[in-house]
């Protein structure tokens, strides 16, 4: 036997697959799991003695938004700190190429202050870049339909004619040569919501060439939850591509329990022969931008256009009209997560009803004050769904985890606000509250949510398991201590109860700090015209 680089000595070896754990040896041997057993008399340079913990693969994040970001906090500090080991990145319609101005101007606002440049324009010269200055987890990319229909026809709200689609097509192959995983959209925002099924399912037809899959927000998550579940299936089946829904949910009181018609109808779908499953986040709020909180009318163009018109009277008239229908308690479920001017960070972790009450406006009226004034770059957190929802998807064999998060940090820029706790919390909340405290899933299961099911997902053979020859990308925790400490008043602390964090056979987090390591690696699809590296 080669000399091992690390040996975890009586480790309770979670394998991922969702089977009995087994208490063995685990050997590393540069960046592979050299061998899971006795380790005899093997050599090695580093043992770690893991009585009473728990070894099992590094939790792949299905869905993430740190993409550009990465160029920035390259050690992916909030990812890695809660075990991630793997994001998959350009979710919800947006990703970090081709490059459009929607999207250039949101990554100049969250780069300038870092003195990086947004200069790639593609998704395959974004990848380049991670691997050149260097990433602490590994990062594949979906396309997203944002992007593509935007860079074919801006942000007209009207259906794609069929050149129009066929250049959509031919954009969506690049990016699959380029490395893509598959095809994301956002069907809330601008300009994704002009989109219907029909056009859905023809620009996800070259994904479908590769193995790719469609990840979808869908256009309803509430009172239409169960149609726009039906239009997924209908990209699916239009397509070829397997059916990822994102962070499933039920928002708004009204709309509680529809979940569990949801999960009847993907069962139908999965029964009938459709690879369809979903991811969550552990949490009962949302977040995103505020300006999706207006009117379609006023969002076209995206955060920034409506920025720009509602500083207009006559616009700003009509949508706080329009924002006025909505009761007071409503707003109060609304909490300011980011800003960007530092004249209106006052607003942080207020309330929409609190920033009313400051600003002496209505509610409506003090929502557009802050996007006019942010330029569309505000970001919420709203209070919508029930803690019995959670647990119900959360069962479900199906779901994975998600963070819907992008890296964040303890100190500098990306430390400010208060963002969404998931951001630090999302897979340790999992495994402390829900398998510990409230047994909502075994811990075998919850392993397999958040490493064997979202690596199939990606077509990755060797990660999201422990076995020999599989990608060392491990984890390990103490199961009775895991935790996250991540709320929504101090959403920047990191989790207890993880000791030691490996990618690629380098460990990157050590009792909940960062070792400074950067050995992630870009993870490109199947159609990417050179050899995937890493697996």
């Amino acid at each position: 036997m080669a000399t091992l680089n690390l040996l975890f000595r009586k480790a309770t070896v979670y394998d991922g697959t969702g089977t009995t754990p087994v208490v063995a040896d685990v050997g590393v041997a540069d960046d592979r799991i050299a061998f899971v057993g006795d380790a005899g008399g093997a050599t090695t340079h580093e043992v770690i003695g893991c009585d009473g913990l728990v070894l099992a693969p590094g939790f792949i994040d299905i869905h993430g938004h740190s993409d550009y970001l990465l160029l920035a906090a390259p050690h992916a500090e909030s990812k890695v700190l809660q075990g991630v080991t793997t994001e998959v990145g350009g979710n919800c319609g947006d990703s970090p190429g081709p490059m459009v101005e929607a999207v250039r101007a949101e990554a100049q606002v969250a780069l300038g202050e870092f003195g990086i440049p947004v200069n790639w324009e593609t998704l395959g010269e974004f990848l380049e870049l991670l691997e050149r200055g260097g990433i602490g987890l590994n990062f594949a990319s979906l396309v997203g339909h944002g992007n593509v229909r935007a860079a074919v026809m801006g942000y007209e709200a009207r259906a794609a004619s069929r050149d129009r689609v066929k250049a959509m097509q031919r954009m969506v192959m690049a990016a699959m040569r380029e490395g893509a995983v598959g095809v994301s959209s956002g069907l809330i925002y601008p300009p994704g919501m002009a989109a219907n099924a029909e056009e859905l399912g023809e620009v996800c037809k070259p994904a479908a060439q590769f193995g790719g899959y469609y990840a979808t927000h869908m256009r309803s998550e509430g009172a239409q939850l169960l149609e726009a579940l039906g239009e997924a299936l209908e990209v699916g089946r239009r397509s070829g591509c397997a059916v990822q829904v994102s962070h499933l949910k039920a928002a708004g009181e009204a709309n509680w329990g529809l979940v569990e018609q949801g999960l009847a109808i993907l069962d139908f779908a999965r029964a009938a022969g459709m690879a369809v499953a979903a991811d969550q986040y552990p949490y009962t709020a949302t977040s995103t931008a505020l300006y999706v909180l207006l009117p379609e009318w006023a969002q076209e163009g995206g955060a920034e256009a409506a920025a720009a018109r509602l500083a207009e009277q006559a616009a700003r008239q009509r949508a706080a009209r329009e924002l006025g229908s909505k009761p007071q308690k409503e707003w109060a479920r609304i909490r300011i997560a980011r800003v960007i001017k530092q004249e209106s960070r006052w607003a942080e972790g207020l309330t929409i009803v609190e920033v009313a009450q400051r600003l002496g406006m209505t509610e409506g009226e003090a929502v557009i004050e802050l996007i006019v004034s942010e330029r569309g770059h505000a970001a919420m957190i709203r209070f919508a769904m029930s803690e019995a929802d959670v647990e119900r998807v959360m069962k479900h064999p199906a779901v994975m985890v998600g963070s819907d998060a992008a890296a964040r940090a303890t100190s500098g820029p990306l430390a400010r606000g208060k963002p969404h706790p998931r951001a630090f919390g999302a897979f340790p909340r999992v495994l402390g509250h829900y398998v510990r405290e409230r047994k909502v899933v075994g811990l075998s299961e919850a392993i397999r949510k958040m490493t064997f099911l979202p690596a199939r997902r990606l077509g990755l053979e060797d990660r999201g398991i422990v076995r020999r020859g599989a990608y060392a990308d491990l984890v390990l925790f103490d199961p009775d201590r895991i935790a996250d400490r991540a709320t929504y008043e101090e959403p920047l602390q990191p989790p207890v109860g993880i000791k030691g964090v490996w990618v690629n056979g380098r460990m990157v987090a050590r009792d909940g700090e960062l070792t400074g390591a950067l050995p992630g690696r870009v993870l490109r699809g199947r159609g990417a015209c050179h050899a995937m590296p890493g697996g």
